[in-house]
């Protein structure tokens, strides 16, 4: 009986001891630890550590740069192979500018949405980036992460810049954004008649648009209204007698969703 109960305080110790699968252990395994049990105690703690490494990404924003480039700012990430069977880890200490030069196959199209990709395939301690048309894995690549997406428009701009891990992202930057646009500018009003004011882009649908007179401050809002607003400018009355100098500005969608 003595022998049954020492042997099942010995199994309810190593039961203890050991961690559960889910989570990660400070203390093991320690210099103490019998090594029969190492593989358990490693392999727990791998475990746990896998599926944190699974979407690891510090920073590597994507932002606009121009029409053609987009800029991945500084940051670490984790890149997996195809069966997530092991990862690289990978840092940028500076932004890297992204062009069409940097796409996996094909040439550029319009009116596309591609996909950004951190790649890890080289034996190194940064990671570059890949533009391709596949949002599943880039062509040629081994060790690879999504970083997010971009549109590319009828006239071969790129638009709507989409972050993948940041989900509340939102860039209102004249001349792009992820959703949203804001144009702004300023005019010399008709006396008495319409001046047809032009947005410096095309948006989607018709934007919002505020105007507000400016080195004068002797007339009312009466004398003046925006009408006939399109997806390419508006048009701006003056009831005035005299030109009235304005500055407006547009906020509207890039491109409907």
């Amino acid at each position: 009986m003595k022998k049954f109960l020492w042997v099942l305080c010995l199994v309810m110790s190593l039961t203890m001891t050991l961690n559960a699968a889910d989570e990660w252990s400070k203390l093991a395994p320690l210099g103490s630890s019998s090594a029969s049990d190492l593989d358990s105690f490693l392999g727990i703690n791998n475990e746990a550590l896998d599926r944190y490494l699974q979407y690891g990404r510090h920073g590597c924003k994507i932002s606009y740069a121009s029409a053609s480039t987009i800029t991945v700012g500084a940051g670490s990430i984790v890149c997996s192979n195809s069966d997530a069977s092991t990862r690289h880890l990978r840092a940028n200490t500076s932004a890297t500018t992204v062009t069409w030069a940097n796409i996996d196959t094909g040439a550029e199209a319009i009116s596309t949405t591609y996909y950004l990709w951190a790649i890890a395939d080289a034996d190194a301690t940064t990671f570059t980036v890949m533009v391709s048309l596949s949002n599943t894995a880039p062509t040629g690549a081994t060790y690879y992460c999504k970083l997010g997406s971009f549109y590319n428009d009828s006239s071969g701009n790129i638009t709507q810049i989409t972050n993948d891990n940041y989900i509340s992202d939102y860039t209102a930057v004249k001349g792009q954004g992820n959703y949203y646009k804001i144009d702004s500018g300023t005019f010399t009003s008709i006396t008495n008649g319409n001046k047809a004011v032009s947005f410096s882009f095309t948006f989607a649908s018709a934007p919002i648009v505020i105007c507000n007179a400016y080195a004068d401050n002797n007339h009312d809002e009466w004398y003046f209204y925006i009408s006939s607003v399109s997806t390419t400018g508006f048009n701006h009355y003056n009831r005035n007698g005299s030109a009235v100098s304005f500055s407006y500005i547009a906020i509207g969608q890039v491109l409907a969703q």
